[in-house]
């Protein structure tokens, strides 16, 4: 039976776009826009293409800390 192994990328709070958060999520971008959309209300609207550094921080404790999951043989 396979272990399963989980490795924490850090990922630093910095401005990121939809498609950035999107790949650090590793999933769409339509599907990270629907998410973003729903937490709206607790983030604010962005300002231009970027999510500001607080913004990111919110994103990140609503839909918690991106992780990696590995499973070692």
């Amino acid at each position: 039976m396979s272990e399963i192994k989980k490795v924490i990328n850090v990922v630093d709070v910095k401005p990121y776009t939809p498609s950035d958060l999107a790949e650090i999520y590793g999933t769409s971008w339509k599907i990270m826009n629907k998410w973003l959309k729903r937490l709206e209300p607790h983030i604010g609207e962005r300002d231009g293409r970027y999510f500001t550094p607080l913004q990111v921080s919110k994103i990140f404790e609503k839909l918690g800390a991106p992780a990696k999951v590995e499973f070692e043989d």
